[in-house]
Parts: structure tokens; sequence; C-alpha cells
């Protein structure tokens, strides 16, 4: 079981009984793990509060794991993405996105901790790429294909949603299984 130490740092229990491979895996991600156990400590210490305040023992380490995730994003040459909303929007050649809310990218420049940012950029629909999941009202354009199982088919794709809710999934990377028919939406692009 992994914890975090005061200090920031990740600690494992019982760590001699793991696998090398396993402990050296969580070596190479020790940031994102200070990150994710430090979120994990703000909603057991206030829950449904995401603020700075939720975290009071290391708002620095929280900040300074999210400012590294942000500058290894950029050090792997991810572009910026516009976000009308105000999220931080990083992503990445392979297509992985980093996103960052607005009040943690206010205080991580607050604190001096934001790296430099490139300019930016519309986010490039020419290759009608999607997704495999995302929260979205508006449907799939038609001639869509999702990101993750059909790169590079780009004949299209298969998608659905909850008949009641918005968001659409890939029907191959997310399929509805044990839904009925008549709860789901189809939709081939």
């Amino acid at each position: 079981m992994a914890s975090l130490r005061p200090d920031g740092r990740v600690a494992i229990g019982n760590a001699s009984r793991l696998p090398t491979e396993l402990l050296e895996e969580a070596r190479q991600h020790r940031e994102d793990m200070a990150a994710l156990l430090a979120a994990r400590a703000a909603e057991t210490a206030a829950p449904g509060s995401i603020g700075l305040s939720a975290i009071p023992s290391c708002p620095d380490t929280w900040l300074r794991s999210i400012a590294g995730s942000v500058a290894r994003a950029l050090a792997q040459g991810a572009c910026r993405e516009r976000d009308p909303a105000g999220w931080l929007v990083l992503v990445r050649p392979d297509g992985r996105r980093a996103m960052v809310a607005p009040h943690v990218v206010a205080s991580l420049a607050e604190v001096g901790l934001l790296p430099s940012l490139p300019p930016e950029q519309e986010m490039d629909t020419s290759d009608l790429g999607c997704p495999p999941a995302w929260s979205e009202p508006f449907s799939p354009p038609s001639g869509s294909w999702c990101t993750a199982c059909g790169r590079f088919t780009q004949t299209g794709g298969r998608w659905w949603r909850e008949a009641e809710r918005p968001g659409w999934c890939c029907w191959t990377c997310h399929p509805p299984d044990g839904r009925p028919a008549t709860a789901v939406v189809e939709v081939r692009t």
C-alpha cells in the first residue's frame, strides 16, 4: 500500500515483498503517484472540496507535482489547445492530453510554479479523430473515427450513448455491454 509522507514523498509499505518490475514502475511514476495520493488525501480531508485548502499539509508538494506533470508534457512536445472554459489543455504528439483546472492553473501561477506555456492553438479537426469517450452532447461528425482503436483506419466509426444522457463512446473501445438495446443510441460515421 502506498501513502504520502509528511515531506511529500511516496512511501510503499512492504516494498521488499513486491516484484522488482513493479517497484521500478513505481519509481518511474513517483511524481504522478504523489499527486494522486495528495488529491485522495484532499478528498478525505474535505469531501466535495477541490481547492488548495483541502490539502492542509502539502499544497506545495501537490502543486509541484502538477507543475512537474505540465513540464513533462511540454518536454514531450505537447502543444496547448484553446479551451473556452479556461482549462489548460496540453496535447502530446501521440494524442494523450493533460488537463489542469483553471483554479489550479491560477494557483500554480500565483506561487510561481507554472512553466512557460506555448501559445494557445485552435484544435485541428481536419482528421476527424475523436477520443474513445467524451461527455459532450453533440454527436460525432460524419467520417469521424476513434483515436484509440481506429486511428489508422480512418474509415469512420461506430459510436453510442445512453438514451437519457449526453456523452458518446466508441463502440469498439467502450462497448455498451449489458445495456438493453432500447437504452442505447447508436451512430455510425
